[in-house]
């Protein structure tokens, strides 16, 4: 792992947890703010991947287009293909989630989704950053 830069590592994380934690409080509320639910959730998306970069020692681009994180993750080595469907399904969350005229209805259901897209996420590049650490500590 050339150039890799665990600290930044970490404070993704850390940051990207924080939205999971708001999003795990907001599907409590009654009634779900759907729509902030889905930000959140595109927003801890973001994060892991651009965590995983850091890893890699690459730095992470100011945009919030999870399929070109993703493809730039899978650059670096990683096999992230599969995310592709769930990063498409959130990246739109990260601006029309916070306009009136978003082309779509933010439901609890949707909300819900978008939970398990980020959910995917988070688990493809925890497994990913573990191997790499633990590849780390072992050369």
């Amino acid at each position: 792992m050339n150039g890799a830069d665990k600290e930044l590592f970490r404070k993704w994380i850390a940051k990207a947890e924080e939205d999971l934690l708001a999003v795990s409080k907001l599907l409590r509320e009654e009634p779900v703010p759907a729509s902030v639910v889905c930000f959140h959730c595109q927003q801890a998306a973001e994060k892991y991947l651009k965590a995983l970069l850091a890893l890699y020692g690459r730095p992470a681009p100011k945009i919030h287009d999870l399929e070109v994180l993703v493809d730039a993750t899978t650059e670096c080595g990683a096999q992230l293909e599969g995310l592709l469907t769930p990063a498409r399904r959130l990246t739109d969350y990260a601006v029309d989630s916070r306009y009136p005229d978003a082309p779509f209805d933010f439901t609890v259901e949707l909300a819900r989704e978008a939970e398990q897209h980020a959910m995917a996420i988070k688990s493809a590049v925890l497994q990913v950053a573990e191997l790499l650490l633990a590849q780390d500590e072992s050369a």
